[in-house]
């Protein structure tokens, strides 16, 4: 896939948080490219309604900085361990596991908000109609993390579009939570299905 391949679809990239917690902060922020101009904000209504916009008029590229992918494995020693990429940050991991929790519920929010998401599919050829949502995993860590959930979030979207993100390997057998998510509101997914992690 080449860059202009990746700029055909309005793109979003969500860094994944708690929207408002119990004091009140905001530790969410998301950015996009769409119809040529940029936008970024930490309101998750805001991101809400534009991205059930784009959907409307064609099909959207989401990545989301959490981890999306859980390994599943046959070994008891390794069902926790660091996917493929990850070094010493474990999905598992503090941070890492808490997001990854949150991310069920807000993404649940986001796609129930309005109806023009139809499917979630996790490989840029499948997004081929109106309402098709591709779904990717974007991986900001170490020195690339910025002062903020907005500046991570542009980093991500910036990440993906201009090649600077490395593709992280296959992570073999897996379960999708975002396609749980898409499932659980009557939208087509897989819970197998692989998913592309960018890391910046």
């Amino acid at each position: 896939m080449n860059m202009t391949d990746r700029n055909l679809l309005p793109a979003y990239a969500i860094d994944m948080g708690t929207p408002c917690d119990s004091k009140g902060h905001n530790n969410f922020g998301w950015a996009c490219i769409s119809q040529g101009r940029k936008q970024s904000g930490d309101d998750i209504d805001q991101l809400a309604i534009a991205l059930d916009r784009d959907l409307g008029s064609g099909s959207v590229a989401l990545g989301i900085e959490a981890p999306i992918v859980l390994p599943l494995r046959s070994e008891p020693k390794t069902l926790t361990k660091a996917r493929p990429g990850e070094s010493n940050r474990p999905w598992s991991a503090g941070a890492g596991a808490s997001v990854a929790v949150i991310t069920m519920p807000i993404t649940h929010y986001l796609l129930s908000k309005r109806g023009n998401c139809r499917r979630v599919v996790f490989s840029r050829k499948e997004a081929t109609c109106p309402g098709d949502l591709f779904v990717w995993e974007a991986f900001v860590t170490g020195p690339a993390k910025g002062d903020s959930d907005i500046v991570d979030a542009n980093k991500a979207l910036s990440g993906y579009l201009d090649h600077t993100a490395t593709l992280l390997p296959d992570q073999g057998s897996i379960i999708n939570t975002i396609a749980a998510v898409a499932l659980r509101l009557n939208l087509e997914s897989d819970l197998a299905a692989p998913v592309e992690i960018w890391k910046v």
